[in-house]
């Protein structure tokens, strides 16, 4: 799945959303390490001290709502604190967090604070948890570990539920990784873990992909629908985009699995 890591990308055109949407991005995180026109960063907020954050801007709403309405992701981590929440309240569509950890259990601005992640509850949104050290203990970063990992993932758990939490590594963007994780190798001693933190097989599908799949890609693309089609006719396809249509029709086609059926009784996928 292709994404694009911070709106800066963008040149300020909401424009070049639609473009990226039909390049194939899926999601997009709206900001990375610095403040663009759309919203503050968490690391400006960060490295400027005080309480400058300034959250998202007017500009920034209007792409949040043209994203939802392209069925693009919205991706959360990176952003300031203010902005996680403001982009919430607006959301027609389930968020997700990519990489992030969870700001209670390491006190780093970067991180996820437990009033957001309560909020997935009710936005359908995922976050993924990443193997960072200095996110997974900011106090002593040398010392995280897988341990360190499943305390994050239980955390988010206890606070949102299984279908709200995911993996969401990192391994690209960093090499100071959790002590006993170097790569997608380490997984299933990571998921060992947490069984034995007592999660079930089904809770184990839940966090390794499902919830990503089921709770925020395919339910933002039957969004698509009630965002852009006439409502008069919901099969029209009026409003979407070429590469819209064709996903439509693609996930119209008869594969095998298990069906997910818009609101409307129409088959957007088989998984």
């Amino acid at each position: 799945m292709l994404g694009a890591e911070g709106l800066h990308q963008t040149s300020s055109s909401i424009a070049v959303i639609r473009q990226l949407w039909d390049l194939g991005v899926r999601y997009i995180t709206i900001t990375h390490n610095s403040d663009n026109a759309y919203a503050t960063a968490a690391a400006t907020v960060t490295a400027l001290g005080a309480d400058p954050d300034a959250g998202l801007s007017s500009f920034g709403a209007l792409a949040i709502h043209e994203m939802n309405r392209l069925g693009m992701m919205v991706d959360l981590s990176h952003m300031s604190h203010q902005t996680m929440r403001q982009v919430l309240d607006i959301a027609r569509s389930p968020v997700m967090f990519s990489h992030s950890t969870c700001y209670a259990l390491a006190n780093n601005y970067r991180n996820t604070p437990d009033d957001v992640i309560k909020q997935l509850k009710t936005n359908g949104g995922v976050l993924m948890v990443m193997f960072v050290k200095r996110f997974l203990n900011a106090i002593h970063p040398e010392m995280a570990d897988v341990e360190t990992v499943v305390d994050h993932i239980m955390h988010i758990v206890e606070l949102a539920g299984w279908d709200h939490v995911r993996i969401g590594g990192d391994f690209d963007g960093t090499v100071t990784l959790a002590n006993g994780i170097d790569s997608v190798a380490d997984y299933p001693k990571l998921l060992e873990a947490v069984m034995r933190r007592g999660a079930t097989d089904k809770q184990v599908r839940k966090l390794i992909g499902e919830n990503i799949l089921r709770r925020v890609f395919y339910q933002s693309q039957e969004l698509i629908y009630k965002h852009t089609a006439d409502s008069s006719n919901p099969d029209s396809g009026v409003g979407m985009s070429k590469m819209q249509r064709k996903l439509r029709v693609r996930s119209q086609s008869k594969m095998s699995g298990k069906a997910v059926v818009s609101r409307d009784g129409t088959i957007l996928c088989r998984i």
